[in-house]
């Protein structure tokens, strides 16, 4: 018996779908159609997922941004992951939500916002806290800062640095800690013109150093100077010794500024940097600073930091970190400097270096000008060890005689008195014992 039936009743689905798709492909504007489809929607998704990921300020088992160890219960959507900068306008709000305040005596998870506040903005408004503090004031004053860089300054980064920021390989290769990783995917959009102050200070009595670093960039002009000296008012003291950097230029200045945000965004890199030359085996654990004369102490020693600033005076970025966070159990005896100083005193170091520390590189020159007629004309490298040739000026005025002898005998002889009462009444003490 023969089937009657035709030929359209016997195809399976599977060669009725393959020749639904025959007649497609046998289309050129239906093909074109389709590959139009797919590319857009594969951008779509490739910009979406890179602006979910390009973020700063974690790399690895590290973060600078705290975050629990081990398993919580939270309502904080964020617990986890580190928001991108589109998200900033969000985590202010959360930043002051009540949920998150936690316990009288408990940090709750707003401990967590502000550090990310901190480390996607690269501005640190936080203040550090004690007992006596007003905790409430002092939180909304901070946020109140971030929402004003974010008005000024952040959100126009947020709008345009995929677009008209690029990446730095050769600042990023600057980094102690990064000259064998790759350089991050994210790019940065650095301001045309800015500012930036710094100011050094250790030792004590005689032996106080103090240096301030001071740079302007803009594509019209750039200079940067410096200015120290060594134990003021004291004899062998001098007064401020200036010094100019030679022919810098605007693109050396865009490349510092790029190694400095980098560093900002990865703290950790710099682990094996040693701020201070010293004797392992010296108790006290006293020496020099490292990349400075030898007669500059690190005993006691502080960095105060303008942070990057605007055309007027808007801060861009001050964030200067010290220690960070991890998860790592075997890690965390390496979450800090050594001496608590920051990474922009070591970026300025090594970028900007002392004629003692690479006299090669260093392009320091001595420039006096608008200082007193009697302001020493050494420089840094001629003050190391003792082993200067010109004696500073005060030496003379010791010598002469004036107000710093005339206080400094009234000192001495107010401690020779103290010292002869103190024996006089040391035999009455012990025999009415």
């Amino acid at each position: 018996m023969t089937c009657t039936r035709s030929r359209a009743c016997t195809i399976s689905p599977t060669e009725r779908q393959s020749s639904r798709l025959g007649d497609v492909c046998r289309s050129p504007n239906r093909m074109k159609t389709i590959l139009l489809a797919i590319a857009v929607f594969s951008y779509i998704v490739g910009v979406a997922r890179s602006q979910e990921t390009d973020s700063w300020g974690e790399s690895g088992s590290y973060t600078k941004w705290m975050r629990y160890s081990y398993e919580i219960d939270s309502n904080y959507k964020y617990v986890k992951t580190l928001p991108t900068l589109e998200r900033f306008p969000e985590l202010l709000k959360l930043a002051i939500d009540p949920r998150f305040k936690g316990k009288p005596g408990v940090a709750g998870d707003r401990v967590i916002i502000v550090s990310q506040l901190r480390t996607i903005s690269r501005c640190k408004f936080d203040q550090l806290l004690y007992a006596d503090s007003d905790v409430e004031g002092e939180h909304r004053s901070a946020i109140a800062k971030w929402k004003q860089w974010w008005d000024v300054y952040g959100k126009r980064y947020a709008e345009e640095y995929r677009k008209e920021g690029k990446r730095y390989p050769d600042a990023w290769k600057k980094i102690p800690g990064a000259k064998n990783l790759p350089c991050p995917s994210y790019p940065l959009l650095l301001p045309d013109s800015w500012s930036t102050k710094l100011k050094f200070r250790s030792g004590d009595y005689g032996g106080i150093v103090v240096e301030e670093i001071e740079l302007h960039a803009s594509p019209q002009a750039c200079k940067l100077k410096r200015r120290y000296r060594i134990g003021h008012g004291w004899p062998g003291g001098t007064d401020w010794i200036n010094e100019e950097w030679n022919d810098l230029t605007y693109a050396e200045t865009q490349e510092f500024l790029a190694t400095l945000t980098y560093a900002v965004d990865n703290p950790w890199l710099f682990l094996g940097d040693q701020f201070a030359n010293v004797d392992t085996d010296s108790r006290l654990r006293i020496g020099s600073v490292r990349g400075r004369p030898n007669k500059w102490s690190n005993y006691y020693p502080g960095v105060e930091w303008s942070g990057i600033l605007d055309r007027k005076g808007n801060v861009i970025m001050n964030d200067d970190p010290w220690s960070w966070h991890t998860n790592d159990f075997d890690g965390f005896g390496k979450t800090m400097f050594d001496d608590t100083i920051g990474i922009a005193f070591r970026v300025f170091r090594d970028a900007f270096p002392d004629p003692t520390y690479r006299p090669k590189e260093s392009r320091w020159t001595t420039s006096n000008k608008g200082e007193p007629s009697d302001a020493p004309k050494d420089r840094a490298s001629s003050i190391d060890n003792g082993k200067s040739t010109a004696v500073p000026r005060d030496f003379y005025r010791y010598r002469k005689g004036g107000p710093q002898l005339r206080q400094t005998l009234v000192l001495l002889t107010s401690y020779i008195l103290t010292a002869y009462t103190a024996t006089r009444q040391f035999p009455t003490m012990h025999q009415n014992l």
